[in-house]
């Protein structure tokens, strides 16, 4: 790497991968597919957004060769975009091809782009590589590492995926550019869930420097760190069968909730700030939290970077969606819950009446 502002990460999995995080990163593309000889025919995810924006760009990071040849499925930039609907269309449109293209996938994008591409590459030909360049602060900090794909069915979020890790993540920070103010947010509420689960002090960066951060400032900074926990936490349990990783889910089982319930119209960052503000008043309600201050932090926070604290949904609608999620086995009700900053414990068998409260809290609109 040529950059000094490059930083790098090895994730130790079944099939170890690197991560690199920098300013133009992508543009070694072509280098790292040199080393990792991953097949001649790449099939390149992204979406409307991302391809108008950077169409110039692309072409020095796709680069046609004697060795390899790049095509594009562009998708609509929109939540429903993973789906039964496409995740067809796009196999289809593969099966067309012969034996001559060994194909990889580079999912070019955020957290959508990503978990339909990851899904598709685990599926084809019963699984095939593919590369993450995520282009969204959410999806460089979260869900490009650590191998979950999984597309929406219309009764939830996420009910049909699998664990496939990528050969590479190229976290290229230039891409934040040009991403709106409204999408750091997106990001910030993931960020401030890393600093909840694990780490005091990334809690208090956030708290003191909120205001730089929706400036794009310390974003290299912010973002090794939250890879860093997560590399850290995948690595001791892959594949989320020693409920070591499922930690990451706190705030989630509501917040998906929430993005179900609103036909999606709220999107994932504001419903996971409200899935947590929500989950810390679980804990509370259940005497594992015993600080309250740590809900009113949380919630200023949220509140300073932009986040509404209540909406207007009937606390019934978001409690039927929460109970398709998948985090809810064998009939029993699991959240993550906060004993502390940087001290989550998993909580099987609350009460239905406990959740509904916990979700009163975050709802303007009362349970009939």
């Amino acid at each position: 790497m040529k950059s000094l502002k490059i930083l790098s990460l090895k994730v130790k999995a079944e099939n170890p991968y690197s991560i690199y995080i920098g300013e133009d990163v992508s543009l070694y593309l072509g280098e790292f597919l040199n080393t990792l000889n991953l097949g001649n025919y790449g099939v390149i995810l992204t979406n409307k957004t991302i391809f108008s924006l950077y169409q110039n760009y692309a072409q020095k990071i796709f680069k046609n060769s004697k060795r390899r040849t790049f095509t594009f499925k562009i998708l609509p930039d929109t939540e429903k975009t993973k789906s039964l609907f496409y995740l067809t269309k796009i196999l289809n449109e593969l099966g067309k091809l012969t034996y001559k293209e060994r194909v990889f996938f580079v999912c070019w994008g955020g957290g959508v782009i990503g978990d339909l591409g990851g899904f598709i590459a685990s599926i084809y030909k019963r699984g095939s590589p593919y590369i993450q360049i995520p282009t969204t602060l959410l999806s460089q900090i979260d869900s490009s590492i650590g191998g979950k794909t999984a597309i929406d069915l219309k009764t939830g979020k996420n009910l049909v995926g699998s664990f496939w890790q990528p050969a590479l993540v190229l976290t290229d920070i230039s891409f934040l550019k040009t991403l709106p103010s409204s999408q750091i947010k997106e990001g910030l509420s993931e960020a401030v869930k890393y600093g909840l689960i694990k780490d005091k002090k990334l809690f208090e960066f956030i708290e003191k420097n909120h205001q730089r951060i929706l400036e794009k400032k310390p974003l290299l900074k912010l973002i090794y760190s939250c890879v860093k926990i997560k590399k850290q936490i995948v690595e001791k349990d892959e594949r989320e069968e020693k409920g070591i990783r499922t930690i990451l889910n706190f705030g989630h089982t509501i917040a998906h909730g929430i993005e179900s319930a609103s036909n999606y119209r709220i999107s994932h960052g504001k419903a996971v700030s409200l899935g947590i503000i929500s989950a810390l008043y679980i804990s509370l309600k259940e005497g594992i939290l015993k600080d309250k201050e740590i809900i009113l932090r949380t919630e200023k926070v949220f509140k300073k970077i932009g986040f509404l604290l209540k909406i207007k949904i009937r606390t019934d609608k978001i409690w039927e969606a929460v109970k398709k999620d998948k985090k809810f086995i064998k009939g029993k009700t699991r959240l993550i819950l906060l004993e502390n900053i940087g001290k989550p414990r998993i909580k099987e068998d609350i009460k239905a009446s406990t959740i509904l409260e916990g979700i009163r809290k975050i709802t303007y609109l009362p349970y009939t």
